[in-house]
């Protein structure tokens, strides 16, 4: 009686390993932005991003660490009554290809947000919010 006790507690903490282990496998990583006169990209340090309308910058995600290959979805997504869709393409990472790159350019005014989805686990890996504004001074 007790062993069969023992041997239910080990079976479920083996499944409660497992799925915290699965839980924390996602992939994780940063954005890193780099605008036109930067030689490098660079940390994002804030969540209230905002470029201009006739600026272009350049974003990249880097996964921290990776070593299978990931098949993900990259949405840009514009505020208007609600989050809609303006672009979505797929991509991936893996040990050879370290990193997601794309732009941020030809937007019009609005609040913006890029998200990556793991397109076989079916989840958000992360988002970049962004604002876009037009120069008074260029019109």
């Amino acid at each position: 009686m007790i062993n069969i006790k023992l041997n239910n507690i080990l079976f479920i903490s083996c499944i409660c390993f497992l799925l915290l282990f699965t839980a924390c496998a996602k992939l994780k990583g940063e954005f890193v932005i780099k605008k036109k006169f930067d030689e490098t990209y660079k940390k994002i340090k804030t969540n209230s991003l905002e470029f201009k309308s006739d600026e272009k910058i350049e974003w990249a995600f880097i996964p921290k660490k990776n070593t299978k290959r990931y098949k993900l979805a990259i949405t840009l997504m514009k505020k208007k009554l609600v989050w809609v869709d303006v672009r979505t393409h797929i991509d991936h990472v893996d040990r050879f290809k370290k990193a997601l790159y794309g732009t941020i350019e030809n937007l019009n005014e609005g609040k913006y947000y890029i998200v990556i989805t793991d397109v076989k686990e079916k989840i958000i890996i992360d988002k970049l919010h962004f604002s876009i504004y037009k120069d008074i001074d260029s019109q």
